[in-house]
């Protein structure tokens, strides 16, 4: 009968599992020759308890089984102030963006409301106009322009996002329709400016106007003529001598 032999490990399989078991003999001394040293420095009396944690989060796995339970306690109220500073970054950058929001939006009214007093209707001296529907309607527009400025920064200062001081303040620039358009020229631009915007387009084309129609104001009386705003609202030139004539027409000086 012939026996069959089962073939045994080869020299190099031996060799291999032989160096295998060295290397993990190695590693496992070096392991605990490194738990040696971080158990050492633990006994430092100058450290804090998060820096022991974050010397016991270095051991071997089955060092920190026996170390970090004793942090325990300490490790909760580390994550317990994480979360608390989590949920006051969040509130602030909410608070932040409800802030810019409510900027744009009182940025975008100051601007409707400098265009409505460029085109005129609005004011002290033109209250004449509530004789006719129109010019109430005018003057009614304004002011409810103002409110809906109001109304959002009572909204932010109930969110917290604006003192009721800073709310006084504010609620003194807002411009009426019954006060002069001068009047309501500079509180426009002290209100743009508190919201941190620039002077509002209408105004600074205005400005622009005022200066250009003053030149040719002047170089006009020295060739005998003047402006004038026509019925219709259109700015004509016309002679010095025709002025009269077209005031009692209903014209205006500019």
């Amino acid at each position: 009968m012939v026996q069959i032999l089962e073939k045994g490990p080869s020299f190099s399989d031996e060799l291999i599992s032989t160096l295998g078991q060295g290397l993990k003999n190695y590693q496992g001394y070096q392991a605990q020759k490194n738990d040696e040293q971080l158990i050492g420095s633990l006994n430092n009396p100058n450290l804090s308890d998060i820096e022991r944690i974050g010397i016991a989060s270095k051991l071997s796995p089955e060092r920190q089984q026996a170390f970090l339970p004793l942090y325990s306690d300490v490790l909760q109220t580390q994550n317990k102030q994480k979360v608390q500073q989590n949920e006051a970054n969040i509130k602030q950058q909410q608070a932040q963006l409800e802030e810019m929001r409510a900027n744009e939006e009182v940025l975008g009214t100051i601007d409707e409301l400098s265009e409505k007093l460029v085109e005129g209707g609005t004011g002290f001296w033109n209250q004449f106009n509530t004789v006719f529907p129109k010019g109430r309607e005018k003057r009614a527009y304004f002011d409810n322009l103002s409110v809906g400025i109001e109304k959002r920064l009572v909204e932010m200062v109930g969110k917290g996002t604006l003192s009721k001081e800073r709310f006084k303040y504010i609620q003194g620039l807002l411009p009426k329709a019954s006060d002069t358009d001068a009047t309501n020229r500079g509180k426009l631009k002290a209100l743009a400016k508190e919201f941190k915007g620039g002077v509002p387009a209408a105004l600074e084309q205005e400005k622009k106007m005022a200066v250009k129609v003053d030149k040719a104001q002047k170089q006009a009386a020295k060739n005998g003529m003047t402006w004038i705003i026509s019925p219709s609202g259109k700015q004509i030139e016309i002679p010095l001598s025709e002025l009269e004539a077209a005031l009692a027409s209903g014209g205006q000086l500019p």
